[in-house]
């Protein structure tokens, strides 16, 4: 088990401005950050084959990789998933999730949740709180906290609880997202 609450504020989410941060890209999740390129991390081959048709409408590419497929060492997550524009030849992150598995035992999410919650909210206290919220998306129950800066952005905090755990695997999930990207999925993606 992870001494997860502690490495939470310190190594997956680092903060680079002195105290509080109103901008996505004073954010990082392991070492990645909003408007880098994904080619610095991993190479595009590792990129290609790591890409997941999640939507029918291909304006953003998915890909997911794994840690022991970058160029630098990811040791706090189990999966890294990011998305760029397809179109981008840079790759520049437009969103970026780190996500570690609880495989049978999403209780333990749950536990950790609020509190993790809490530890981020204390360094982003400045953006709006747009609360906690659980639903279900085709059977699957998400767990999840949603913080919005000023310009939109969003960092989501989350437990994804899935009916099947034959197709996919329960997780926690913290996410940077442009407004971007956010404005896609809501407008192309799920409208």
């Amino acid at each position: 088990m992870h001494i997860f609450l502690g490495i939470l504020v310190l190594g997956l989410m680092f903060i680079s401005a002195p105290s509080k941060a109103d901008d996505i890209s004073d954010f990082e999740i392991e070492g990645m950050t909003i408007g880098d390129s994904l080619l610095e991390f991993a190479t595009k081959e590792n990129i290609q084959l790591g890409k997941v048709k999640y939507y029918e409408n291909d304006k953003y590419t998915v890909t997911e990789l794994y840690p022991y497929e970058f160029k630098i060492n990811i040791s706090t997550f189990d999966l890294m998933q990011m998305q760029f524009l397809t179109n981008d030849k840079k790759m520049r992150i437009e969103s970026i999730s780190g996500i570690n598995y609880y495989k049978n035992n999403i209780k333990d999410c749950y536990e950790k949740l609020d509190d993790i919650y809490e530890e981020v909210f204390l360094v982003l206290s400045s953006w709006k709180d747009l609360g906690k919220e659980a639903y279900e998306v085709s059977s699957d129950k998400i767990t999840d906290y949603m913080l919005e800066s000023n310009s939109q952005d969003e960092v989501q905090i989350g437990c994804y609880d899935y009916f099947d755990d034959t197709k996919n695997v329960d997780h926690f999930r913290i996410a940077i997202r442009t407004s971007a990207y956010r404005t896609w999925l809501r407008e192309q993606v799920y409208n």
